[in-house]
């Protein structure tokens, strides 16, 4: 399947697990994936020239959660 097929996605996701998951699945459907495990290393990738298609975030991250990164 190639439902995703050209898409960026950023996902933002603490727990390791959750986060392979994540992306074996939409990677599956030809997603073009980037991880990180905190807001703080997600910032970067979000203020960039380029940009994700789709953000995909844990709202109960550590530190900052993902309401913060929506603000």
């Amino acid at each position: 399947p190639e439902l995703f097929n050209g898409i960026d996605i950023l996902i933002i996701e603490d727990e390791k697990d959750a986060r392979e998951l994540l992306k074996f699945i939409l990677g599956e459907h030809r997603a073009k994936i980037i991880t990180t495990a905190t807001v703080s290393e997600a910032w970067p990738r979000l203020t960039s020239d380029v940009r994700p298609d789709i953000l995909l975030c844990d709202i109960g991250l550590p530190y900052e959660d993902g309401y913060s990164i929506m603000r």
